[in-house]
């Protein structure tokens, strides 16, 4: 009987996703706009277009503010659209 090993699912650690051809599905519009105010790891993975393994990787490093609720990160949709456009993860006031 011959063994066959299973493929990388890319969640092991350095993992290269691009290499595997793991993609995330891009959202559309109408499901951006349907999003709730607080993003679970997979939702900001979509929208950053990145594995959900790097989402939390990038949170422990506390590239992406975000925080835990149990085992689970969460993230403010808000938060995440003013990275995405380049201005930190807090409003700078009087500007």
């Amino acid at each position: 009987m011959t063994r066959v090993a299973p493929e990388p699912s890319g969640d092991a650690p350095g993992g290269d996703i691009a290499a595997q051809g793991v993609r995330t599905p891009r959202l559309t519009a109408a499901e951006y706009d349907v999003l709730p105010e607080i993003l679970t790891s997979g939702e900001v993975a979509r929208i950053l277009q990145v594995h959900r393994a790097q989402v939390a990787r990038w949170a422990s490093e506390g590239v992406l503010p975000g925080g835990r609720i149990g085992r689970t990160w969460r993230f403010s949709k808000s938060v995440i659209e003013r990275l995405v456009a380049g201005g930190g993860p807090h409003e700078r006031r009087g500007e």
